[in-house]
């Protein structure tokens, strides 16, 4: 079986949080556990290197995305979060999946940019943050998520969901049926070591941090990661509670909002307690993990919460905000508070710093709760849940149109897709030749999904008519069109005939499940 993955939204660095840590642990489980697979890749020119050492595994790369806008990566990739499903698709190239005979698509960055009918596709669901807290986006990307997650609904046969309150939330909040969506908990913390002494000196010492005591939060500064409230939280233990000699560590990639923060650091006279030590290699996360004193989590919502499986892993206590999914993950190996209320933060530290009992107990049951997460079982879960895809087909039904442009007129190929569906679909098209049209007539040229052909020919000053019906199982109808022109306006298009209608019903129910909605200039 060839099992494509999309990754080309993965990018350098620690932009794209832990989700990122999940891709590169679950490729290498692949490579090894699944013997009788191939992988490719769908690369884009910005993350090949990532994927290189994945070569000596045979997992292959096909690059989809090349370099064609700006050596500006954040333009770039600003530019084409805004692309829509349907022109992702013109840009990358069409059958990106056929042309390397690929059984079921892998999307692991949740949209499913590269899906194409009658091949199944899986995705990952890290979490509907954007549902819960709108505000924290600016209405573009809302706009943007609500336009992928509608997309995700229809096209992909089964969802991962890296929590069970997280499956709980899309089968809600989505309305997706709960036999299409599955509940993986991750389990990648043992990529991270234990360190040598020597390297533990090499990097205390270049972080400032040898002979203290800290607390940490790892956690890019995003806004629900809750970073202001935590400084506040931290601002008044230090002033109630003098004594005990507490320092916190914040590690992440550099964003925006960090510079808010290192100024509300300085405000509160906390430039030495306080430690911005930005995105860490693996190497040196394993040293600050291993001498810290507890971990602190104070984030306002969370699809699983990494850290605080790494905490368990380090032999460190936990303390964090009882919201979403955290007190799933972390169960009874933590000590819980309101994230919203600061007073609630303050003494959680005061318990944890001053009661040795607790913290023992925190640490042990800790190392109990940790038990639930091994790797190897994430690792065949996940294989599991693609292989069912791949052996029972597309289950989820949609249709969709290309080769129709929004000004109405139509190319020469038009592709009709269609997944799993109750009853036959029934596909009607009707369009005209305008008078100025170069040509006296077209051809049409169709190729239904179980192979039969059928030929059309419209004259001016005739209708083109077309229904055809498909059939329950997915696939794709191809239209080649003949008889098309260029204009000579600088449009680059070859344009064929003007488009009135174009739907697809599902005759089992009557429900129309594709509607053209293109406007004439």
């Amino acid at each position: 079986m060839k099992i494509a993955v999309d990754v080309t939204p993965i990018l350098p660095g620690g932009e794209c949080g832990g989700v990122k840590q999940l891709v590169l642990e679950l490729l290498k489980g692949f490579s090894a556990r699944a013997r009788d697979d191939s992988f490719i890749l769908l690369t884009a020119w910005y993350n090949r290197d990532i994927f290189k050492e994945y070569e000596a595994y045979g997992i292959k790369q096909y690059c989809v995305l090349h370099e064609t806008f700006s050596a500006d990566r954040s333009s770039f990739l600003c530019y084409l979060s805004k692309l829509s499903q349907r022109f992702i698709g013109h840009l990358a190239g069409r059958s990106v999946l056929r042309k390397n005979s690929a059984d079921v698509l892998f999307c692991p960055m949740t949209a499913p940019t590269y899906h194409e009918p009658g091949i199944p596709t899986v995705s990952i669901v890290c979490d509907l943050q954007h549902m819960y807290y709108p505000g924290f986006l600016s209405k573009k990307e809302l706009a943007h998520r609500n336009s992928f997650y509608e997309q995700l609904k229809k096209k992909a046969d089964y969802i991962i969901c890296i929590s069970e309150f997280t499956r709980r939330s899309v089968i809600e909040k989505l309305g997706i049926s709960p036999e299409r969506v599955f509940s993986i908990p991750i389990s990648v913390h043992s990529r991270l070591a234990f360190p040598s002494q020597e390297w533990t000196q090499t990097t205390l010492h270049k972080y400032q941090l040898e002979g203290k005591k800290y607390c940490l939060y790892p956690a890019n500064a995003w806004p629900h990661k809750n970073h202001k409230m935590l400084l506040a939280a931290f601002n008044m233990f230090q002033k109630r509670y003098p004594h005990p000699d507490l320092k916190l560590v914040l590690t992440g990639t550099h964003m925006a909002d960090n510079r808010i923060l290192e100024d509300a650091v300085a405000q509160m006279g906390l430039d030495d307690a306080v430690h911005f030590l930005g995105y860490l290699a693996e190497r040196e996360l394993s040293v600050i993990w291993q001498n810290a004193h507890f971990l602190i989590f104070p984030s306002l919502f969370e699809g699983f919460g990494i850290p605080l499986v790494e905490a368990m892993q380090y032999g460190k206590p936990i303390i964090a905000s009882t919201v979403t999914s955290i007190p799933e993950v972390a169960g009874d190996a933590a000590l819980y508070f309101n994230p919203c209320k600061p007073d609630e933060m303050v003494e959680a530290m005061r318990q944890i710093m001053s009661d040795e009992g607790l913290y023992r107990r925190l640490v042990e049951k800790g190392k109990k709760q940790l038990e639930r997460y091994r790797y190897e079982e994430m690792v065949e879960q996940y294989l599991k849940v693609i292989h069912r895809a791949a052996a029972g087909g597309t289950v989820a039904e949609y249709a969709e149109v290309t080769g129709i442009y929004h000004d109405c007129w139509a190319g020469e190929q038009i592709e009709v897709g269609v997944g799993a569906g109750r009853g036959k679909r029934m596909f009607t098209l009707r369009g005209t030749i305008p008078e100025w049209h170069p040509a006296r007539e077209i051809k049409l040229k169709v190729t239904l999904p179980d192979g039969r052909k059928k030929w059309y020919v419209v004259h001016k000053h005739e209708e083109l008519t077309m229904r055809e019906y498909l059939s329950e199982q997915a696939g794709v109808m191809n239209i080649a069109v003949s008889g098309g022109f260029r204009p000579d306006n600088g449009d680059i298009r070859t344009l064929t005939f003007l488009v009135d209608e174009a739907s697809v019903i599902n005759t089992h129910g009557g429900t129309k499940i594709y509607e053209f909605s293109g406007q004439r200039r």
